[in-house]
């Protein structure tokens, strides 16, 4: 049997908060605050840094704050926090403040959640602060009102036949314009590795004109989801990935690297 006591973990993405931060770490007993900065410096954040170490260590609170990230790019971001909640012991008890970073850390903590066991909460504060106009605070807000509990339904990991096939279409199409990849290549892909979708054909690849309905029930969910564009060009229907489409591939990657434990 384990002797080891589970601790109360509290992962913040830090910006230019504080209040947000160490305030609801403290109510909820928190035994341990990990706070994730942006990977380039500022005086303003670092001086937030400084007023929540020191509000959380006078509470006998331990801090981590040497984890870092890019705060504004979805995948670094969830890839990190997902790195901190999984290298943590599988018994700790762990909450995630998406209140106190970027709009994108929010989406990356509510991520991070939906793909582990952790618990996202958000901050009301009591006042935000008008950057127009002079103010004692160098906090976006200041003050907290409440925390909000979030609900983080469990989703699984993005379907691995969609995303081999949206990789497979990136590195394809052409760099620029209206050129994508076409049906028949994406057929011949299909087949050629043997994908769930196409198994019960029993095609070989030179074979493809006869799967095109196996080759619409992976192109046409990418289209659904936003992922890629449909167009006729040059004689040819073309597939081409969008900006959203992209952002998965990062997403994939990030979720595979920890998945497989690659390093950050």
């Amino acid at each position: 049997m384990s002797d080891y006591i589970p601790r109360r973990v509290h992962i913040a993405p830090q910006g230019f908060e504080d209040e947000r931060i160490y305030r609801p770490a403290i109510e909820r007993d928190a035994d341990i605050v990990i706070l994730i900065g942006h990977n380039e410096t500022d005086d303003t954040a670092e001086r937030c840094q400084e007023r929540i170490v020191d509000a959380l260590e006078e509470q006998g609170i331990t801090v981590q704050d040497d984890v870092t990230c890019d705060l504004f790019e979805l995948a670094d971001a969830l890839e990190t926090m997902l790195a901190v909640i999984r290298d943590r012991n599988p018994d700790d008890i762990i909450r995630v403040n998406i209140s106190a970073g970027s709009k994108i850390t929010a989406i990356a903590g509510m991520l991070a959640c939906m793909f582990t066991a952790a618990d996202p909460y958000y901050v009301v504060p009591e006042g935000y602060e008008d950057p127009d106009e002079e103010s004692e605070y160098e906090t976006v807000s200041h003050g907290m009102d409440y925390i909000k509990s979030l609900p983080a339904y469990p989703v699984t990991e993005p379907d691995l036949q969609l995303i081999e096939v949206l990789s497979f279409i990136q590195e394809e199409q052409p760099e620029s314009g209206p050129a994508g990849v076409i049906l028949r290549d994406i057929g011949q892909y299909l087949l050629g590795h043997d994908l769930p979708v196409v198994q019960a054909s029993d095609k070989e690849p030179d074979e493809v004109d006869d799967i095109y309905p196996m080759i619409n029930e992976i192109v046409d969910p990418l289209i659904q989801r936003g992922f890629v564009n449909k167009k006729r060009f040059d004689g040819g229907t073309h597939v081409r990935t969008t900006s959203e489409g992209e952002e998965m591939l990062s997403l994939a990657k990030s979720l595979n690297s920890r998945r497989l434990g690659g390093d950050i």
